[in-house]
């Protein structure tokens, strides 16, 4: 059955569609929201059979869309970025920050803090904290990996980092 390659969803503002082969969010009307989710649960053969006679302007707004290939059901075979092939090489010699959780402690358990595990979802901070030998790999990782940067940066997160200031 060939259905669209699409991802529908509405929000406050509105009902819209993610159409994946031209790579672009469009805004609709409800009415043509509507029709899109018929299209996308019965494929194109048994919609077209439905809805053949029908002169709504919603779904003459579906036929415009499709004439300008939105809605294909085509899906992309590979997505190959131009800078594919340096990446790697790209990443294992550019590297300039590093950032280390030290620890997931804190002394303030500020009430606006998300981490402080005052809401329900919330992570409170926990009795962590990183051992030397993973502080000291990902430094050699960060020294490895940026032979192509002129200045490095360490930064410090927590919980509050200065409660590990020997690591």
């Amino acid at each position: 059955m060939n259905k669209p390659f699409v991802k529908m969803f509405e929000i406050c503002t509105g009902y819209y569609f993610y159409d994946i082969g031209k790579n672009c969010i469009m805004a609709v009307n409800r009415g043509v929201y509507r029709y899109i989710q018929e299209l996308c649960k019965y494929g194109y053969e048994v919609f077209e059979d439905k809805y053949k006679d029908n002169q709504d302007v919603d779904y003459l707004t579906i036929k415009r869309l499709r004439q300008k290939n939105y809605l294909s059901n085509n899906k992309p075979v590979e997505i190959y970025h131009p800078y594919t092939d340096f990446a790697e090489e790209y990443v294992n010699s550019n590297l300039n920050n590093l950032i280390l959780q030290v620890t997931q402690m804190c002394n303030f358990n500020c009430a606006y803090c998300p981490y402080a595990g005052n809401g329900k979802f919330d992570r409170g901070h926990y009795n962590k904290a990183m051992p030397w030998d993973i502080a000291q790999r990902a430094v050699d990782l960060l020294i490895k990996n940026s032979r192509n940067s002129k200045e490095l940066s360490i930064g410090f997160y927590g919980g509050e980092p200065l409660l590990e200031y020997q690591l």
